[in-house]
Formats: structure tokens, sequence, C-alpha cells
């Protein structure tokens, strides 16, 4: 039998809203899906650039490496006695390159101990007789200076930081492409729409 206080306890019964569907993760217009996995590949490609400008900067801090302990071994430090007067200023002799100075004959002695003569750099006015130091190989040739390991790392920072740029660039161009080419797309599309429903919408007569 049922207890004449039992309707007031009991709860009325709710029914469950309806769960809405899970919003859609991926857009529906083709133009927002390309321009997603666009986005996608340019993370993937950026991670890839600067992957990259790290290997290209280690290989080049090694062959600079290398190419610094072999200088060392190879280029001899010596006296360059001048046979010849600079006495032109800089820049007015026609002998002179910018930034390196006048090529001035000059006798110097190779590491083996044979005399040899050829012409130096010199910067600014030197008398005769003047001495100048300059490298030269084993066998007494002139030669540029050597390699440092601060140049190596230097030289291995630069390239690095310029195939990020270049990555860095090419995926921004590729990007603002995109983006582009989808919104002029888009455009054309709200165009098609807007003269369909444009003259409906102008008459009254609704969607």
């Amino acid at each position: 039998m049922r207890s004449p206080w039992s309707g007031e306890n009991e709860q009325p019964h709710e029914t469950p809203a309806p769960r809405s569907a899970p919003a859609d993760p991926f857009p529906r217009r083709r133009t927002d899906r390309v321009e997603r996995a666009t986005g996608v590949l340019v993370a993937a490609g950026a991670l890839l650039a600067v992957v990259l400008a790290v290997l290209t900067s280690v290989s080049l801090h090694g062959s600079g490496v290398r190419q610094a302990a072999n200088d060392a071994v190879d280029r001899v430090a010596v006296t360059a006695t001048l046979t010849a007067p600079v006495e032109a200023s800089p820049g007015l002799d026609a002998t002179m390159s910018p930034g390196v100075g006048a090529a001035v004959p000059a006798t110097w002695t190779a590491p083996d101990g044979s005399l040899q003569t050829g012409t130096v750099p010199v910067m600014g006015p030197q008398p005769a007789g003047s001495s100048v130091p300059i490298w030269v190989d084993r066998t007494g040739a002139l030669a540029p200076p050597p390699v440092t390991a601060t140049q190596a790392a230097v030289t291995s920072v630069v390239g690095g930081l310029l195939v990020l740029l270049a990555g860095g660039l090419l995926l921004a161009g590729v990007r603002a492409g995109v983006r582009a080419r989808c919104a002029a797309l888009n455009h054309r599309a709200w165009a098609r729409e807007w003269a369909e429903v444009g003259p409906r919408w102008a008459a009254g007569a609704g969607f």
C-alpha cells in the first residue's frame, strides 16, 4: 500500500538534457583545411630548419677547427724586408688594393733557409729596409694568415644563422602565399553566394 506521504518525498523525474555533438575539430571549408594543413607543414618546416641550422653550424665549426689545425702546421710567421719604399698614402697608388694596402717588393727567408722574393701587402708609408711580418707556407711562398679557433666559431654561428634565416623567409613566404590565395578564393565564394542571396534578401523573400 502506498503511503500518503510518499508523494511529498519523491523528486520529479528529470529528462536528461540532450548532449550537444562535439565540435568538429576540422574546419569545413576547403580553404580552411588547406590553411590548417599549411600551418602544420610550416611548423614541421620550422623544426627542420632549426635542425639544418644546427647541423650546418656543427659542420662548419668542425671544418674550421680542422683548417685551423692544418694551418698551425703549414703556416709559418716570418719577417719580410722591404726592398722599395712606400711613399704614397693608401688609396692613391695604383698598386694598392682597398683594405689590403700597397704591394711592395720584399725579401724573406723561407722555413728551409732559402731566400725568397716577392711582393707583400703594406699599409701606410714605409721606407725601404723596413720589416713587415708575413705568413708563408712550408715552401716559403706567401700565404694568408692561419684560421683561428675564434674565426671558426664565428663562421659556424653565422652559417647556422643564415640557414635559419633562409628557412624562415621561405616558410613565411609559403604561409603568406597560401593565406593570400585562400583569402582570394573565400572572397570569390562569398561574392557568388551574395549574388544568389542578395537579390532575394533585397526583395524581401528572406533566406
